[in-house]
């Protein structure tokens, strides 16, 4: 099961684990998942070049991330609304393979 917690307040999201929904290299659940973490991970990318949020973490490896950053004042609410949307996608996710994926607010 891929587990995805994402604590609003620090703009942090950490995904562990494995949706075993399907053959390795064919699981619909994981590379959904994927998608969303490396998508999240390219807006971090981009804020930090844009010196939109300082002190990224972007961590990636198969069945384990951690992605965060600390947005500047007059980018808090864009940078809220990026990891927003990219979560809306881990909660419909949940919705839909309740038994691949849970996902967690944390305010």
């Amino acid at each position: 099961m891929i587990e995805v917690i994402y604590n609003r307040k620090y703009h942090r999201v950490t995904v562990t684990g494995h949706a075993h929904s399907g053959e390795s290299g064919h699981d619909l659940v994981c590379a959904a998942a994927s998608a969303l973490v490396y998508t999240l991970a390219g807006n971090i990318g981009t804020l930090y070049t844009q010196e939109s949020a300082k002190s990224p973490i972007i961590k990636l490896q198969e069945g384990d991330a951690e992605l965060s950053c600390v947005p500047i004042t007059r980018m808090k609410s864009v940078t809220t609304l990026i990891f927003d949307t990219v979560c809306t996608g881990f909660e419909m996710l949940q919705t839909y393979y309740p038994e691949n994926l849970t996902y967690e607010v944390r305010q």
